[in-house]
């Protein structure tokens, strides 16, 4: 999935841009999977510590670290239970807290995140829009997404599924549906202040690239305008 047109161009280049300048910065990349988005906070200069609570995925990242060093700890663990780190001037987490299937994991998910916060610091996370979070398979976007429980209510089972650069269904994994009030709700009680959300917009190489090749015809500041992927941020008080 790095190489598909929407990862590569929209949702990670506008999640960068919400973290701004990371350097020096102690980050905890929460639900860091393979390494990917820690690699490349690591890569703009920053302090990381990746945690994940799948060992499949933490050896992928592993082996990249020993193969291209960047100074990365990735450790298995769980996002719900913070309390043995230490504090982080950032905590990112690039795609997790739509994975809370109930109200009560969202909102221990916020306060776990707090805990391990210094004044001041930064979430910085891309969760399922609450205004646009299904969508239709596409090539150049390689997944769909579709409702399973009732549409847009909270707790809402919402399964994405992945395809291949031809087409063929590879797998798939769910996400639960919370609206735009609740985020905000689990944020503020757990002592956030600033929340902000923002869409993820083509980054200028993605904009280019549609100009000069569109092998898929595709109409993508349409879907630019619906991606099922926000940008969320929000600042510790």
């Amino acid at each position: 999935m790095e190489n598909f047109f929407h990862r590569k161009y929209v949702t990670y280049p506008s999640w960068l841009t919400a973290c701004g300048d990371v350097r020096n910065l102690r980050i905890l990349d929460l639900g860091c999977g393979s390494g990917r988005s820690s690699r490349m906070l690591a890569e703009r200069g920053a302090k990381i510590l990746g945690l994940d609570n799948s060992q499949e995925q933490l050896l992928i990242a592993k082996a990249e670290e020993k193969k291209n060093p960047q100074g990365i700890e990735y450790i298995f663990g769980d996002s719900g239970n913070l309390r043995l780190f230490n504090t982080f001037d950032m905590v990112t987490a690039a795609m997790l807290l739509h994975y809370a299937q109930k109200e009560e994991q969202l909102f221990n998910m916020c306060a776990e995140i707090a805990h391990v916060l210094i004044q001041d610091g930064r979430l910085v996370t891309l969760t399922l829009c609450p205004k646009h979070p299904v969508q239709t398979y596409h090539p150049l976007l390689g997944y769909s997404s579709e409702w399973v429980g009732p549409s847009f209510q909270n707790g809402s089972e919402i399964r994405i599924t992945l395809y291949d650069s031809k087409g063929g269904e590879v797998g798939g994994f769910s996400n639960w549906y919370w609206d735009t009030k609740t985020y905000e709700k689990a944020l503020v009680q757990a002592g956030f202040r600033n929340v902000e959300w923002s869409r993820c917009t083509i980054n200028t190489e993605g904009k280019r690239l549609l100009l000069t090749s569109n092998p898929h015809d595709l109409n993508f500041p349409e879907i630019e305008n619906k991606m099922i992927l926000s940008v969320l941020t929000a600042t510790l008080s």
